[in-house]
């Protein structure tokens, strides 16, 4: 029997500040290991990536991008 597949429901405004405070206590290492697993979610192999897999993208490359600057 087929998986249905996982309803694509984004991130909310809550979620996302939580996941922008975790960015703050994360090492840069850390920071690096969840922008390469946020990648991968987001490759276009067999299926399109979900809105929330985008969202965290995003998020923690703005995140590494607004480091960099400091």
């Amino acid at each position: 029997m087929a998986r249905r597949p996982e309803p694509d429901v984004p991130l909310t405004r809550e979620e996302l500040a939580a996941l922008q405070a975790q960015f703050r206590t994360m090492s840069e290492g850390a920071l690096q290991s969840f922008y390469h697993a946020a990648h991968r979610r987001c490759q276009f192999i067999n299926r399109v990536p979900t809105a929330r897999s985008i969202q965290e993208l995003v998020a923690v490359w703005k995140y590494m991008r607004s480091s960099k600057r400091r």
